[in-house]
């Protein structure tokens, strides 16, 4: 565990609520990953009682697809932030969807009483990824899902290249490899997996910052102040970001892993 665990939770729940409003509008990636997530790997609900949870539930962009595939049974939106599940609750009163505020990594269910778990770029942001993956095999019912997508290592490795040449703190969030991934999950599930790469571009360096401040993304784990947001530090940025210039702008990659779980034993 982190030092100063519970501290950097509320960090980042800040983070996100502050987020809240302006997330949708730069947040065409995260639908994008979602979309894909949903299409290409959630599959109709089985029976017609069946739980599902949203974790990590953000403004509710995936709330109305997980209700059509799970029209009659119960689904919970859980989130860190408040303030996304504040914003979230006019989707979650039109769907009939409960909302839980809570901590992937301590989830605040009742164990096997979960039949899928769906979760789209959050929990990139836990801390200790054997306490996640034992979470969800507690809260699922033997057989259950959790289908997951999350960003690994490579992602944003344009900012992190720049940020190098100017000094050696650290100023974006490490992710877990794709190999590191597996290993903390294969204990306890069946994995199927696959890695894509998305590739964004942003007119200017201050595009993209302002645009993961946006989103929330810009706290550094373990930093007092994110890095991302040092004014002082932006001119030189700037230059060092230069060699990932194209014609529409500048380049940033997001490496993501998709991976369908399934509980087979207790």
């Amino acid at each position: 565990m982190i030092t100063g665990y519970a501290d950097e939770k509320r960090k980042i729940a800040a983070q996100f609520s502050r987020a809240a409003k302006e997330y949708d509008s730069v947040a065409s990636f995260q639908r994008e990953v979602a979309d894909y997530l949903l299409n290409a790997r959630v599959t109709p609900a089985q029976r017609a009682n069946e739980v599902w949870l949203d974790l990590g539930v953000g403004t509710g962009y995936a709330l109305p697809s997980l209700r059509q595939l799970n029209p009659k049974g119960a689904l919970i939106a859980l989130d860190i932030a408040e303030g996304m599940l504040v914003h979230a609750s006019e989707t979650c009163d039109r769907l009939a969807v409960s909302r839980v505020c809570g901590d992937a990594e301590h989830l605040p269910l009742g164990s096997e009483t979960v039949h899928r778990v769906f979760s789209s770029l959050a929990v990139q942001w836990c801390f200790d990824p054997t306490q996640l993956y034992r979470e969800l095999h507690r809260v699922l019912k033997v057989g259950g899902r959790a289908t997951l997508a999350t960003l690994t290592e490579s992602s944003l490795c344009e900012l992190k290249q720049a940020w190098r040449v100017i000094d050696n703190d650290v100023h974006v969030n490490h992710f877990l490899s794709h190999g590191d991934i597996l290993k903390h999950a294969q204990p306890y599930f069946s994995v199927n997996s696959e890695e894509k790469t998305y590739h964004l571009n942003y007119p200017d360096v201050i595009g993209l910052m302002r645009d993961l401040k946006k989103i929330g993304a810009n706290h550094v784990i373990g930093k007092a102040s994110s890095g991302l947001s040092k004014r002082n530090y932006l001119r030189q940025l700037m230059k060092a970001y230069e060699p990932f210039s194209e014609d529409q702008g500048v380049r940033a990659t997001y490496e993501v892993c998709f991976l369908d779980l399934v509980k087979v034993s207790e």
